[in-house]
């Protein structure tokens, strides 16, 4: 069988067989570095479940409370709303802790397929304590620096003698 020159069998041209190799190459590299953020981020997520779970926790109470002033208030449906989604809160921190945190993420899609409503508002409440929380845990864990603080000087004071600003009565 013969054959073009600078083609091969299939009568691909040498450079076209080259970039379907490097294509595919690519392809895998790229599949295996998402697998490496995926299976990082699991490891940072389980890692922080501790904390995590007792955010989850706070903010759990914290709802409660809100359902305890609102029933007060005699705002029974909002009191309803806030104790059930504290009730779904709690149970998501429990087991965080015991199972993990791919089980929780299942548990979540399920309520959030059940409970749109309440998800979005707890997701708004639960993202900004997360992130504080995570930004006070990472201070908490870096070490303190022996170096003293820094304050930049201020040369625009405008002075005035003693007796200008001291007045007896």
């Amino acid at each position: 069988m013969e054959t073009e020159v600078g083609k091969t069998p299939l009568g691909q041209s040498e450079a076209e067989t080259t970039r379907m190799r490097l294509e595919e190459q690519t392809k895998k590299q790229a599949q295996s570095l998402k697998q490496d953020a995926v299976d990082r981020g699991r490891v940072y997520l389980e890692q922080r479940k501790g904390t995590a779970a007792e955010i989850i926790k706070d903010v759990a109470d914290a709802l409660d409370t809100a359902a305890g002033e609102l029933e007060n208030k005699k705002r029974k449906t909002s009191s309803y709303y806030f104790r059930t989604a504290s009730r779904e809160m709690r149970r998501w921190s429990a087991s965080l802790r015991e199972q993990g945190v791919e089980k929780l993420a299942r548990q979540v899609q399920h309520f959030v397929g059940q409970h749109p409503g309440y998800f979005i508002g707890g997701a708004v409440v639960a993202g900004f304590t997360l992130t504080r929380a995570f930004k006070i845990s990472e201070r908490e864990n870096r070490p303190i620096s022996d170096e003293p603080v820094s304050r930049p000087h201020r040369t625009d004071y405008q002075s005035a003698p003693i007796e200008e600003v001291v007045h007896h009565s």
